[in-house]
């Protein structure tokens, strides 16, 4: 029995290897293949697993083994992590308070039954801009936290401290969905757009595409380099498709690899693991603004985590001028 146990170990730990191995060199092309990078943390657990069993029975057969499934694991690791970890992020230099912005991107849950603890939390953290997904137990309590609703029938709603003054928000067209909602700032910080999605699971194709197009040409209408972006994603940056989208944004990811998910066990997933896993919650932004603070939330009655991010325009403000 034991060694039956052994064996089936060895043989799922080989396959997250293999996975591994796909995900990271294959996905690039095919987008099915991709699909498996998203799982990265869990492959290679199941890789490293492989390694300590087989190194536990030290046989020739099985040295060799591990240490081929040692190479894939770090070769595969590193070429997927550090792209991640490696790209320039520009922090800000001297703090002033009157160019900052304090964002937060949270997927709140449909169904939460903790508002309570969430609008303690936000009143708390006095936000400019709260980006929420699956907001409709909240909505109604944003404005008494001095919100203004923008794009509320959107997949994503854009809460701001101060009105837009222009927005993709229902006009005459109200039956038409906006998968991405928009907004326009102007204050002593300048001339800013706030973009917010809320992506489909990565598995569906279709939409996955529809999404990342809709987001590329809204985007294409405003200047990238004051653009503030903020989402649920469901895509983990090392996937190839999340490189490929910001490659074509041209903004910054702020939040780098800050896992998110799963935060408690209260979605159709179910999974209460004690650690956040995945990274798929994301803020971007362009080179007007640097970076001044990336942090995340408690749970708050969702399956995810909130994500709190601080900008600071560097360049374009009026009080600064354009350096």
């Amino acid at each position: 029995m034991i060694r039956l146990f052994i064996w089936l170990l060895l043989l799922g730990a080989g396959a997250s290897a293999a996975g591994l191995f796909l995900a990271v060199f294959g996905g690039p092309f095919s987008v099915r293949l991709d699909v498996l990078s998203h799982f990265l943390p869990l492959l290679v657990a199941g890789a490293a697993a492989a390694v300590v069993v087989l190194l536990l029975r030290p046989t020739r057969a099985q040295r060799i083994a591990a240490a081929a499934i040692l190479a894939v694991g770090v070769l595969a690791t590193a070429r997927a992590v550090w792209p991640v970890v490696s790209y320039a992020q520009v922090m800000a230099p001297t703090p002033e308070r009157s160019l900052q912005i304090k964002i937060i991107q949270l997927n709140v849950l449909d169904g939460n039954r903790r508002t309570d603890v969430l609008r303690t939390w936000l009143k708390a953290q006095d936000a400019d801009i709260v980006v929420m997904q699956e907001s409709p137990d909240i909505s109604e309590q944003m404005p008494a936290l001095g919100y203004v609703s923008i794009c509320g029938s959107c997949p994503a709603t854009i809460f701001a401290k101060q009105a837009a003054y222009w927005d993709n928000g229902p006009t005459w067209d109200w039956m038409v969905q906006r998968t991405v909602a928009a907004a326009r700032f102007r204050d002593g910080r300048g001339d800013y757009t706030v973009l917010a999605v809320h992506r489909g699971r990565p598995t569906r194709f279709s939409r996955t595409a529809d999404e990342t197009a809709a987001l590329a040409k809204m985007a294409s209408r405003f200047p990238a380099e004051s653009t503030i972006l903020a989402g649920d994603f469901n895509s983990t940056p090392w996937s190839a498709a999340r490189r490929r989208e910001e490659a074509g944004l041209g903004l910054v990811r702020q939040t780098r690899a800050l896992p998110t998910w799963p935060a408690e066990a209260v979605s159709h997933n179910r999974l209460g693991f004690p650690l956040p896993v995945l990274p798929i919650d994301h803020i971007y932004a362009g080179r007007d603004w640097a970076t001044v603070k990336v942090e995340r939330g408690p749970k708050v009655g969702s399956d995810h985590y909130p994500v709190v991010v601080t900008l600071q325009r560097v360049r374009g403000a009026p009080t600064s001028g354009a350096r």
